[in-house]
């Protein structure tokens, strides 16, 4: 049986890492720029900073600003992304840096384990009688996890001898060190579409053609996992338009089998078990959210998209260093 995971920032964030894109940006703003088209970049971000929770929607303001200086053109847009991935894979390291693998990694890798085999012990009574019925049960299970993180954590923590549970491990947008794809998703998410006007151009921005023309299969080799899931479960991932690709391949998959049941785990921040009203609207916006990228909604579908309220998965505790001290100059 196969089990695939779709893991996001949320993951680093919940080992206590510091990866949203409002705990980079002052840090971003804060390197001098090497040239005017970098500053210029800087200060339309700047203006924008408030409207940006979720990495999807920066990435989607790049798209959204192509009829804006400097990002109009495409040798502009080509100056600002590079800038930008080059001072956010540095900080992404140094994130990384602060965890402490000789002294956790083998409990981290344990209670990774014990969480992907256990995560429908976290869904309500309903769902999991549901998933019971459709899911084999006689079948040793295979995880595969399709990372959108740059980070390379799991890298680490799947390094020689490869665990027993492992399927494929897939780095979707590649890494902080190899092959780092941020944009969008396609042309209609791009403001001034003329900026590109053929595809040399449009890899600058568009995601799912720069990974196809990288030509490392990790998007082919992800859609497979996608297809041959029996389960697919979306962690810590905003569910931004900037990976439509991903969410509708999801859709399609649904639509495949009345079998197919697709978990959406989330932290659900700032509802208070209390009030159930506000649990079930937060997972009804999830699911429209979802069913959204659809091009038609089918209820059938609808009904196998469980959207699961919890803090309990992925905690895997590491030891983190302290960060060093800034240098005063």
């Amino acid at each position: 049986m196969q089990v695939t995971f779709l893991i996001g920032n949320g993951f680093d964030l919940n080992l206590g890492l510091k990866t949203r894109f409002s705990d980079f940006f002052p840090t971003y703003l804060a390197i001098p720029a090497e040239d005017s088209t970098v500053q210029e970049f800087k200060n339309l971000l700047e203006q924008d900073q408030d409207k940006f929770p979720h990495w999807s929607n920066f990435e989607r303001a790049l798209g959204l600003n192509t009829d804006i200086p400097p990002l109009n053109t495409s040798a502009g847009i080509l100056t600002c992304i590079r800038d930008f991935e080059y001072h956010f894979s540095r900080y992404l390291q140094e994130q990384q840096s602060l965890i402490d693998f000789d002294h956790c990694e083998a409990s981290m890798l344990n209670k990774l384990r014990n969480d992907l085999r256990s995560h429908l012990n976290l869904l309500p009574s309903r769902p999991a009688a549901a998933l019971r019925d459709a899911l084999p049960t006689d079948e040793l299970v295979s995880y595969n996890i399709l990372n959108f993180n740059y980070t390379t954590i799991l890298d680490r923590l799947f390094s020689p001898p490869r665990p027993s549970f492992l399927g494929k491990h897939i780095h979707v947008h590649g890494t902080f060190s190899l092959g780092m794809i941020l944009g969008v998703d396609n042309l209609k998410q791009i403001m001034n579409p003329k900026v590109f006007a053929n595809s040399d151009q449009q890899r600058m921005l568009l995601k799912p053609l720069l990974n196809r023309q990288f030509d490392q299969n990790n998007d082919e080799e992800a859609l497979g996992c996608i297809e041959a899931s029996d389960e697919i479960c979306i962690f810590g991932m905003s569910l931004g338009e900037t990976d439509l690709t991903w969410w509708q391949r999801i859709h399609l998959w649904l639509k495949d089998s009345p079998n197919h049941h697709l978990l959406i785990f989330s932290r659900g921040s700032g509802l208070a078990p209390l009030y159930p009203y506000d649990t079930i609207t937060h997972q009804e916006k999830l699911t429209r959210r979802f069913l959204s990228f659809a091009n038609a909604l089918d209820p059938k579908v609808s009904s196998r998209v469980h959207v699961i309220i919890t803090d309990q998965l992925f905690n895997l505790s590491p030891i983190l260093t302290p960060a060093p001290a800034p240098v005063s100059v």
